[in-house]
């Protein structure tokens, strides 16, 4: 495809060469958070009930991916072909109490998707984060920053800078509301005219019920975005439910999870290719089971459903993607 061709020895020199060094960076960087977890072992806090709990969490697993449609949303790309993936994912996070309300996290998420037979359009993210967060008792305040970078086909992608901020309250000892603040800064790499300044609001409301093995989200987003080609500029508006169900099968304790996110894309200018002003509705639909296995080792199964609609014909299609993995947490 012309979005994944190189553009001359020079230039594949070039991104060759800033590829390694933003990996290199993440792979440093990742290998530094182990490192103090790895300190932080000995110095662990302790839970109210006095026993020692671990400030770092880890989680990998590997799967089997079907996709029904080969499609990159983010750049108004669709095959219309199916395909299998071999998938992977790592997170890593570190947490610290600075003090009796104040909290400061580190993370590391890695996420691969390789194809079968379409490798141009092999996925791999890696990111960064670091946040902080204080308790103010009637309210609760934190501050993060998250950079992300994005390989398809084998090649940098895109690079994501992140910064935001959140507002949290308990309303009722079942109810909590969220609400979260971000600024992204989009670089893609080829593709000038899609690097985007991105503004989104969100907010959530969250009801608990079975002592919190059962609780229900229901939340609204608006989205801003300012590109360099004006034909990329919209105004997104759109809202949620998510639902989550602890239960009992015999001695196991499996988890249900399902939700629908919707979302209407109003943009501002002409697109040249269809010579109109672009309009999408994007719906997900998602469900996923995770059964545990032997002590912290448990297999999950997920299916999503995606129907965007939308004057401009390759960002008009439907997507079922079917997921099994294996994962461990320590």
């Amino acid at each position: 495809m012309t979005l994944l061709t190189q553009t001359g020895a020079r230039g594949a020199a070039q991104r060759k060469q800033g590829h390694y060094g933003a990996t290199t960076v993440i792979a440093l960087l990742a290998t530094s958070i182990l490192a103090a977890s790895a300190h932080a072992q000995s110095v662990d806090s302790t839970d109210k009930n006095g026993s020692q709990k671990s400030n770092f969490k880890a989680e990998a697993s590997v799967g089997i991916l079907s996709d029904s449609n080969i499609s990159v949303p983010s750049i108004d790309v669709t095959t219309g072909r199916k395909d299998a993936a071999i998938t992977t994912k790592l997170k890593l996070k570190y947490k610290s109490d600075v003090s009796e309300n104040t909290s400061v996290n580190f993370g590391y998420n890695l996420s691969s998707r390789l194809f079968t037979s379409l490798t141009n359009f092999d996925l791999l993210t890696n990111s960064l984060s670091a946040g902080a967060a204080h308790d103010f008792s009637a309210f609760k305040l934190g501050a993060s920053y998250r950079f992300t970078n994005a390989q398809l086909g084998r090649k940098n992608f895109l690079d994501i800078n992140q910064i935001g901020g959140f507002a949290s309250k308990s309303l009722t000892p079942n109810v909590l509301f969220r609400t979260d603040y971000s600024y992204s800064k989009l670089n893609f790499k080829n593709q000038t005219a899609r690097d985007v300044k991105r503004y989104d609001l969100t907010g959530d409301l969250y009801y608990f019920m079975n002592e919190s093995r059962t609780y229900v989200v229901v939340g609204g987003k608006l989205r801003s975005d300012h590109a360099v080609g004006a034909e990329f500029d919209y105004s997104g508006a759109g809202g949620s439910v998510n639902f989550s169900h602890r239960f009992d099968v015999g001695e196991r304790e499996l988890r249900f999870r399902a939700g629908v996110d919707f979302e209407n894309r109003d943009y501002k200018s002409i697109t040249p290719s269809i010579g109109v002003i672009r309009n999408d509705d994007r719906l997900k639909i998602k469900t996923s089971l995770e059964v545990p296995l032997y002590s912290r080792l448990y297999l999950l199964g997920a299916i999503e459903f995606d129907n965007f609609t939308s004057n401009l014909p390759s960002s008009d299609y439907h997507q079922t993607l079917i997921n099994a993995s294996l994962g461990w947490r320590f």
